[in-house]
C-alpha cells in the first residue's frame, strides 16, 4: 500500500525532474521517477550498511515486489518504444 508523502526540494531538482519526465521521456510521471530514485537509493544504503542494518517492515522488499516493479518498468518502456515507432 502506498502513502502520499509531501517533501520540499530545491528548485533545481524540480527542473531536473521535469526534464526527465513526460511523454517522450524514460519516466512517465514525476512520481514514477521519484519512487524509482528513492527505491534505488534505499537499496544502495541497505547494501552498504548491512552490518548495522536491522530491517523494519517498511523497508523490507520481497522478491515478488521487485519482480513486479521491474516488469512494470519494462512494460512501460516497451509501450513508449512502440509509441515512438508508430509516430515515425
Amino acid at each position: 500500500m502506498a502513502r502520499i508523502v509531501t517533501i520540499n526540494v530545491p528548485e533545481s531538482w524540480i527542473a531536473a525532474i521535469e526534464k526527465l519526465t513526460g511523454e517522450d521521456s524514460l519516466y512517465f510521471s514525476r512520481s514514477e521517477l521519484i519512487r524509482k530514485a528513492i527505491d534505488d537509493r534505499l537499496r544502495e544504503i541497505i547494501k552498504h550498511s548491512k552490518a548495522n542494518y536491522k530491517p523494519t517492515p517498511i523497508a523490507q522488499f520481497t522478491e515478488s515486489d521487485e519482480t513486479k516493479i521491474r516488469r512494470l518498468v519494462r512494460e512501460t518502456q516497451q509501450k513508449r518504444q512502440n509509441q515512438d515507432l508508430a509516430m515515425h
